[in-house]
């Protein structure tokens, strides 16, 4: 299943919300807003790649394991994050 450049959920092809070509590619996304996003800027989305809190939990999970903070580190893991466009749809 592709994956919505905005947020970074999983999207399925026969019910996307939203699609959108960029340099011949379509991308699928989970809601309206993050077509809007991707439209603003395409190039940007693409290079700096989804916008979801799980960059930034990724980020604090390798410090914990850097750090040997076990506990930190499951219960970062064991978060999930949430698209800002659907916020009742947690990935």
């Amino acid at each position: 299943m592709p994956i919505d450049p905005v947020c970074g959920m999983t999207v399925d092809e026969q019910t996307a919300p939203a699609t959108a070509v960029h340099n011949g590619t379509t991308y699928y996304f989970c809601a309206p807003g993050c077509k809007r996003t991707f439209e603003k800027d395409p190039e940007a989305v693409l290079k700096g790649g989804p916008l979801c809190w799980s960059t930034d939990v990724a980020a604090r999970a390798i410090a914990a394991a850097n750090f040997h903070d076990q506990e930190l580190l499951r219960q970062l893991l064991s978060l999930s994050y949430t698209c800002h466009f659907r916020p009742r749809q947690a990935h």
